[in-house]
């Protein structure tokens, strides 16, 4: 975790149920929303990698989530 302003930046992995993930990217809680920046992330499943096409975001506000 690293603090970039109003922002928490993260980068790291786990490995879930034996499925090894690993995302970088920064979120951020403001005025009741909550906004998650993507830059990368990827997991194994059975050994195919999967990974996010390009950066993304997912924001929750009022109880409804946008990417």
């Amino acid at each position: 975790l690293k603090r970039d302003g109003d922002w928490t930046g993260f980068s790291g992995g786990a490995t879930v149920a034996g499925i090894p993930a690993r995302a970088e990217g920064r979120v951020k809680i403001a005025d009741g929303t909550t906004s998650v920046e993507i830059a990368s992330g990827e997991a194994t499943i059975r050994g195919i990698k999967a990974a996010i096409a390009q950066p993304s975001t997912l924001s929750i506000a009022n109880g409804a989530a946008s990417i």
